[in-house]
Parts: C-alpha cells; structure tokens; sequence
C-alpha cells in the first residue's frame, strides 16, 4: 500500500507527496498535460520542441542543468503523445532547488529568437537522425498514419514533418506555452526523503502565486470505427522486412486494455511466450516478434510486430501471425499464461514502489487520469480476469475488419 498525501493550491495546481524515510533522496517530478495530442496538425511537434526549450534558461536561470548538478542532482524530461514530463532526482536536504528552477522556468522561459534558433536546430537533428535517415526511423510516421486517420495519435511526438518545425515562429511558441503551461494544467509529484508539510508549504512559495489560467480547448477528435482491413506496402533501406499489425481497442482506463495487456503478455512476454516459441524458434519465420498495447489515454492499439526471416515471404508470418490469433479466439489462454502475466503485473508494482523517480511520476500519471489512488488499486483489477475473459476480448478486438497491416520491405 502506498500511502501519499494530495494538496491543491488555489491556482489549481496539484501536489502531491509520498514520504520515503529510507532512501537519501528525492524526487521532483512536474507533470505538464500537453502532449502531442493537443497540437495543432498544421504545426506538429511544438510538445516535444517545448521539451528541448524548458532547458534552455529562464528569467532568473541562464543555465537550468548547472544548478541541478551544483546541489548534486540531475534532471530530464520526456514527451509522448498524452503529456510532458519533467523531473529533477537530487538529495533530499536540497529539494527546494527543484521548486526554485522548476517555478521560475514556469513563470517563462528565456525565449528569444536565439534560444528558439537553436533549440530548432538541435530537434531538426533529430528529426533527421532518428525519423529520416535510421534504418525503419520513418515506420511510426507510416504506421500511425494509416491506423488513424482524424484523431492526433496519427502522428508521433516528434512531429508529422520537419517544415513544422522549421517553420514556428516565436509568436507561435509563445502562445503554445501561455495556452499549456499553466498551473491548472501542471501535476507536481514529489517523493523521497521529505516531509508533507514542508513540501506543501514549499509548492505555496513557489506556485502560490503563478496565477495564470488555462484557456478551455476542444477535446481531440474521436477516432471513427474502423470497418475494414487496410494494407500499406512500403520499401526502404533496411536490413530485413518488418510487418506490423493493429487493431483499434480501449482508453488508459477501460477493462478492455487490461485484457489486452493480458492477451500481449501471453503473445510476447519472455521466450516461452507464443509468438516466440512458434514464429522464431519452431517456424523460424521470424527473427523476433513482439505484441503489446500502445496504453495511450484515449482509445488506443493492441499491436503485433515482427521481423522476418531473410527468403520467408512477409504474406507467411502475418499468415501465422493470425493462426496464433485465430487460436486465442477459440481456446483462450491457459490458466498458467494468464497467472503468469498477472504475476508479471505485481512484480512490475512492487518494484515501481522502490524508485522514488518511478514513484513520483507514476503518481502524476495517475492523477492526470483522475485518480492517484489507482496506485494502489489499478493493478488488483487484473485478479479478477479469467481466460475466458481474455478470449472474448480477443474475439471482439483481433477482427479482419478491425485491423491496419504495414508490411515495410527490405529493397
């Protein structure tokens, strides 16, 4: 059980603390809910560039990373398509360094056309090193775009192309940091070697009086339901032909995406796992292969993946692929596979409860999806789910008509 305390401040910015008397550390961790689902789709990306630009400075700090490594900390950050996230793992004496960075660097960045120039330049990179010239770097952009088609999810964090990025003015990054980083939209975790009542009392001098709302924005628009097969073929450099698989299921919290991480453990979880006993070791068709669920807050993906075997046609794996889909729908998994995977998903808590950075940012996580508590509560929800249970889901979700397959050739 992991017991935290929750605080609100006027602004609406919410706190929230998990003593640790063992550990030296702490850990600091400011949720922000603007992800690449909140983005405008003729200027992608702005989420992840704000990443690269929450570090370049502030009003009162030029250089954020020197005075977290002065008091002997360290900080990082990342982006995916539902949120951002910043964090700060220092020792537990110092953590009012983290509430001082993080609150001026909230009040506003350093921006300057210089400091947007060079941030540009530094996620172009990127972009060209990662997305455009790795080998299989362009699948997600491929992928996404062809399992959805209205929603943001269709492209990834990093942004549908580099023009939108070239192209953002200072103006327009402004606004996207007046319009998202706000106190109202920000979830501050912090866990570790720290008392409640000094931490609630360090969040009111520091945020206290950041008064600045968030303005209401649309929510994303629903994805439609999906009513027939799609088949994308695409060549490139690459060592070996890669197929993929989706099939639309569930949001974060729906019982449906824990039977799907149930189903993909089953699938994929280990060597004894499905897909890697029959594809690669029995068949040898595959060299690996892989199943999970995207996770992602609005109505996400149950995804099978794999790469084949040089002279194996790619029509053969996706062929046992299904015939290993076909079997879950008919016999389901056995007692032993699904006690396995719900042994996997208490282990994964436990050992989530001995990290304070894991702790902290899993805390945050949950409280954007509107309870802190399901910490505590979410992963029993698998004890309750039967084989059974996980066939009928299998039968519902890994339908023909339900399905997008990308099959990316080696030329």
């Amino acid at each position: 059980m992991i017991t935290f305390s929750r605080h609100v401040l006027a602004n609406g910015l919410r706190v929230l603390v998990c003593e640790d008397p063992l550990s030296p550390m702490a850990t600091f961790n400011m949720l922000y809910t603007v992800g690449a689902r909140n983005e405008n789709p003729e200027r992608t990306g702005f989420a992840h560039l704000f990443e690269h630009l929450m570090f370049g400075g502030s009003a009162n700090v030029p250089d954020f990373d020197y005075e977290v490594q002065r008091v002997g900390g360290d900080a990082n950050a990342f982006t995916n398509n539902d949120y951002t996230n910043y964090y700060v793992t220092l020792p537990a004496d110092n953590i009012e360094t983290a509430f001082w960075l993080e609150s001026d660097r909230l009040c506003e960045p350093a921006f300057s056309q210089e400091s947007l120039d060079i941030q540009k330049k530094v996620v172009i990179e990127e972009f060209r090193q990662r997305y455009l010239n790795a080998p299989y770097g362009d699948i997600q952009h491929i992928f996404r775009d062809l399992v959805y088609k209205v929603h943001p999810y269709r492209w990834p964090t990093i942004g549908l192309n580099i023009e939108h990025i070239e192209n953002a003015t200072l103006d327009e990054v402004k606004d996207f940091f007046y319009r998202h980083y706000t106190p109202s939209r920000a979830i501050l975790a912090v866990s570790g070697n720290v008392k409640t009542d000094h931490i609630f009392a360090l969040a009111e001098k520091w945020f206290g009086d950041i008064r600045r709302d968030a303005p209401k924005e649309p929510a994303p628009p629903a994805e439609p339901v999906q009513t027939e097969a799609r088949t994308l073929f695409k060549e490139g450099n690459v060592p070996a032909t890669r197929i993929m698989i989706a099939f639309h299921s569930a949001d974060r919290l729906h019982r449906d995406t824990k039977l799907g991480d149930l189903m993909t453990d089953v699938f994929a979880d280990g060597l004894s796992s499905r897909l890697i006993q029959r594809l690669v070791k029995e068949s040898r068709t595959c060299t690996d292969a892989n199943a999970y669920i995207t996770g992602s807050f609005d109505p996400g993906a149950v995804i099978f993946s794999a790469q084949v075997a040089d002279g194996v046609k790619p029509e053969t794996a996706i062929g046992q692929i299904w015939d290993e889909i076909h079997e879950m729908q008919d016999s389901g998994p056995t007692d032993y596979e699904i006690n396995k995977a719900r042994n996997r998903q208490e282990a994964a808590q436990i050992i989530g409860e001995t990290a304070s950075q894991t702790m902290s940012q899993t805390l945050a996580t949950y409280e954007m999806l509107g309870d802190a508590n399901l910490v505590n509560t979410e992963y029993r929800a698998y004890d309750d789910m039967q084989p059974d249970d996980v066939m009928d889901f299998a039968r519902r979700t890994c339908t023909v008509e339900n399905s997008s397959t990308l099959i990316y050739r080696s030329k």
